[in-house]
C-alpha cells in the first residue's frame, strides 16, 4: 500500500488541456452541427459559451472518462452542444478562453460553411415538405399579414414541433387551432396540417422574414417497412426514426411607411379597415348633472397599443375620460380582429346649451392607401338650472351632490337596502363566531377526555402496583431528598418537612411532599387484611 502511494504522488501528470471541435465544417441550412469542448486537468469552472448570434445552441449531454497510460493519469470531460444554422454563409465560433491547471488555454475559432442545400438530387414526390404563403407580399408599418404554413406528409411523422423564431421586426400572433385535411399534390395523396400566424411589421423597409423550421422524427430511408408497425406501432417496430429539420424558403417582405395623417383631425393611430360609432346616453340634463359619451371603434386589423381618445374640455361642460377597453379576437380567416371602446363623462357647469361640436376621427385603410376620416356631428346637449344643489369643490374642479352621488341616487339608496346589507353582516360575524366556539368546546372536551383517560390509567396502575414497588418508591424518594438535603437516610417524613422549611421552599410544593410520603406510610404501615385497592381508594385523587 505504501508503495501504491509513492507511486501514485511521484508519478507524472498530464498537462492540462482545453480544445472545442465540431462533428463538420460545412453543410446544408437544414442540417444540425455537433459541437465538443473537451477539458483535460483541473479546471477552475465550467467552459461557457458566449452569444453564437447565427446559431440556436441547445446542450446535447456531458461525458467523463479517466485514464492511466505508461504510469500517466489523466481525467477528461467532454461538453456537447447542438448547433442548428439561422442563416445561410460563413458562420463563425470565436475562440473560448478557460483556466486548466492553473494555465489560461484559448481554442482556436472555428468557421462553418453552410449552404443554401446540398448538391444531391431532390425527389419529386418528397416523403415530407413544407409549403409557405403570404397574403401580400408589400403592406404598410402596422398592417397585418397573414403567413400559412403548410405541413404535407406522407410517412409516419412523430414528434413534430417548430422552432423558435426571432422575429425582431414583427409583432406575431397564432391564429388558432392547425387544420388537418388531405391534399393530392403531383398524383400523390398526403396528409396535410395548415398553420396560421398573423404578422404585423413595426417598421418600414425591406424587411427579412425568418424562416419557419420544423424539427419532427421520420423513417429512416433505408429502413424497410415491418408490417407490425402499423398493428402495434412503436412496440414491435423495427422501422429506425431519425429527427430532421424542415425548412421553407425565404421571404423578404416590403414594409411601406405611413404617410403623414391630414390636419384638423383626431389620429386614431391604426392601420386598418374600422367602423366608427359614436352616442350620446343623454341630451337633456340639469346642472350637476352628467352626460356619457361613448366612440366605439371595431373592425379588421390591431388595436392593441394604440392612444387613447383624447377630448378637451367643453364650453360651460368638463369632460373626464374613462379607462378604455380594448379587446382582440383572433380569426383564422381574416386574421385579427379588434374593438375599442372609449367613454367620457360630460358635466355642465351651468345652464343653457353645451355644443358638442364636430370631431374629425382619422385612420390609415392599408387596402386604398390612404387615410379615411369620418367628420361626426356630435349635437347639442341642453341644460336646464333644476334645484339647487349642494355643490362640493375640490381643488379647482366644482362638483354638485347630485353627480358625485349619482349611481346611488333615488330608489337605489334606501332603507331597506342598508338594513339588507348590515343584516347580512351580522349573520355573517354570528356565524363565524358560533363557528369559533364549537371548535373551542371540541378541543376543550378532548382535552379534558385525554386528560380524564391518562387519570384513569395511572389510577389502574398503582392499583395493581405490589407493596415491594411502593417500598422501592419509598426509599428512592427519601434518598433523593435526604442527598439533596444532607440528612440521615433514617430521617422521618416530620424531620424532611422540617428540612424543606429551612431552606425555603415554597409551602405548597411542601405540603405536596408531605402529602406524597404520608400516603406512601400509608400503604407500607396499613393493617394486612386491608386490601391494596381499598388504600388505593382512600389516597388517589384521579377517580
Amino acid at each position: 500500500m505504501v508503495a501504491l502511494v509513492l507511486i501514485f504522488f511521484t508519478m507524472p501528470v498530464f498537462a492540462g488541456s482545453f480544445s472545442a471541435r465540431v462533428d463538420k465544417t460545412e453543410g446544408a441550412f437544414a442540417d444540425q452541427f455537433i459541437l465538443t469542448l473537451q477539458v483535460e486537468g483541473n479546471a477552475d469552472s465550467k467552459p461557457q459559451l458566449p452569444d453564437l448570434a447565427d446559431f440556436s445552441v441547445s446542450a446535447a449531454g456531458t461525458s467523463h472518462s479517466t485514464s492511466w497510460v505508461n504510469g500517466k493519469f489523466s481525467s477528461q470531460v467532454s461538453y456537447r452542444y447542438t448547433l442548428t444554422p439561422l442563416r445561410i454563409g460563413k458562420l463563425q465560433i470565436p475562440s473560448l478562453s478557460l483556466v486548466v491547471d492553473d494555465q489560461r488555454i484559448d481554442t482556436l475559432p472555428i468557421t462553418i460553411s453552410v449552404h443554401k442545400e446540398l448538391n444531391s438530387p431532390r425527389s419529386s414526390n418528397p416523403a415530407v415538405f413544407l409549403e409557405r404563403l403570404f397574403s401580400d407580399d408589400e403592406v404598410y408599418v402596422g398592417q397585418q399579414i397573414i403567413e400559412t404554413i403548410k405541413i404535407h406528409y406522407r410517412v409516419d411523422m412523430r414528434d413534430a414541433q417548430q422552432e423558435n423564431r426571432k422575429l425582431e421586426d414583427f409583432v406575431a400572433f397564432d391564429l388558432g387551432d392547425e387544420r388537418r385535411y388531405r391534399r393530392t399534390v403531383n398524383g400523390v395523396s398526403y396528409q396535410v396540417i395548415e398553420i396560421r400566424n398573423a404578422l404585423v411589421p413595426l417598421q418600414a423597409g425591406d424587411t427579412h422574414v425568418p424562416r419557419y423550421v420544423l424539427q419532427a422524427r421520420l423513417p429512416s430511408t433505408t429502413a424497410h417497412r415491418n408490417p407490425f408497425d402499423d398493428m402495434w406501432g412503436d412496440f414491435f417496430s423495427s422501422t429506425n426514426f431519425v429527427r430532421k429539420r424542415l425548412i421553407t424558403k425565404e421571404f423578404n417582405l416590403s414594409v411601406l411607411p405611413l404617410p403623414k395623417p391630414p390636419a384638423d383631425s383626431i389620429d386614431l393611430g391604426v392601420v386598418g379597415e374600422f367602423n366608427l360609432n359614436v352616442q350620446i346616453d343623454k341630451r337633456q340634463l340639469n346642472v350637476g348633472e352628467s352626460a356619457t359619451l361613448t366612440v366605439e371603434l371595431n373592425g379588421k386589423g390591431n388595436l392593441q397599443g394604440m392612444q387613447p381618445l383624447v377630448f378637451d374640455d367643453l364650453t360651460n361642460a368638463k369632460v373626464y375620460p374613462d379607462k378604455p377597453q380594448i379587446t382582440l379576437q383572433k380569426n383564422w380567416q381574416t386574421g385579427l380582429n379588434s374593438k375599442a371602446i372609449f367613454k367620457f363623462s360630460i358635466l355642465p357647469d351651468q345652464a343653457g346649451e353645451v355644443d358638442l361640436g364636430v370631431h374629425n376621427f382619422t385612420f390609415f385603410n392599408p387596402h386604398k392607401g390612404e387615410y379615411e376620416t369620418v367628420a361626426l356631428a356630435l349635437g347639442v346637449i341642453a341644460v336646464a338650472q333644476g334645484k339647487q344643489e349642494q355643490r362640493v369643490v375640490v381643488g379647482n374642479n366644482n362638483f354638485s351632490a347630485t353627480s358625485i352621488m349619482d349611481i346611488h341616487r333615488g330608489e337605489q339608496l334606501t332603507v331597506n337596502h342598508s338594513l339588507t346589507v348590515e343584516l347580512r353582516d351580522r349573520l355573517l360575524m354570528i356565524a363565524a363566531l358560533m363557528l369559533l366556539t364549537c371548535i373551542g368546546i371540541y378541543l376543550c372536551l378532548r382535552f379534558s377526555k385525554r386528560k380524564l383517560h391518562q387519570r384513569v390509567n395511572a389510577y389502574r396502575e398503582f392499583k395493581s402496583t405490589s407493596i415491594d414497588g411502593i417500598a422501592a418508591l419509598d426509599k428512592a424518594i427519601r434518598a433523593y431528598l435526604c442527598n439533596k438535603y444532607d440528612l440521615q437516610m433514617s430521617a422521618t417524613r416530620q424531620e424532611i418537612n422540617s428540612s424543606l422549611q429551612e431552606h425555603g421552599l415554597q409551602i405548597k410544593l411542601q405540603e405536596q411532599v408531605d402529602k406524597f410520603l404520608r400516603q406512601l406510610e400509608l400503604i407500607l404501615f396499613a393493617s394486612q387484611q386491608q386490601s391494596m385497592q381499598d388504600i388505593a381508594d382512600k389516597v388517589s385523587d384521579g377517580r
